[in-house]
């Protein structure tokens, strides 16, 4: 994928550029790649994804917009779609939970304060009645001073809504051309919920 560089986007109502600095990673949905602020050089992640994908940027923004406001939960800056691309600014995070506790022995106190904030933010998320169907630590980073944030709610849905999201029997039965959902609870599988 080629990124135009600059990137021209509106933040907060006024157009900024944001330069290319280097690829992130790749998910289902798109790829994520490192941008700074041309003149502020502020450091960004920008989330790009194929216009053909089920969601659309306006939901990801009402999601983040109206549900999603949580000191536990990355910050969404805004959205631009051009003719064949989705982009979508983020708050930018360093490293996942999974690669720091690989990397490093974790105190039983450091344990315990990132594990409560994972219990704040999954509590947070049922009062929402939002399930994030992609939770994962590699979806969960951490700032400089050990507070996590949930990344990528691309796979979210609200509690009513989550047996829509498998609408034929190849996506049900767990499979779809992506194999994406390997595992659907049984009530979702059989419509009861």
């Amino acid at each position: 994928m080629h990124l135009p560089n600059p990137i021209a986007f509106n933040k907060d109502g006024i157009v900024k550029k944001y330069e290319a600095i280097r690829f992130l990673g790749k998910g289902i949905e798109g790829s994520v790649f490192l941008v700074k602020d041309i003149q502020t050089k502020e450091k960004f992640a920008l989330k790009v994804q194929p216009k053909k994908t089920h969601l659309t940027c306006n939901y990801i923004a009402e999601l983040f917009k109206n549900y999603l406001r949580h000191e536990n939960i990355v910050e969404f800056y805004g959205y631009y779609n051009d003719s064949n691309y989705e982009y979508l600014l983020f708050e930018y995070l360093p490293i996942t939970l999974h690669t720091y506790l690989f990397r490093n022995k974790e105190t039983f106190i450091n344990f315990l304060f990132i594990m409560k904030q994972m219990l704040d933010v999954l509590n947070f998320l049922q009062a929402q009645k939002i399930v994030f169907r992609d939770f994962k630590f590699d979806n969960v980073m951490l700032t400089e001073n050990l507070k996590i944030k949930a990344i990528d709610f691309g796979q979210a849905v609200f509690e009513e809504n989550q047996s829509l999201v498998f609408y034929d029997e190849a996506i049900r039965n767990g499979l779809n051309e992506e194999t994406r959902y390997l595992y659907i609870s049984p009530e979702i599988r059989n419509g009861q919920r």
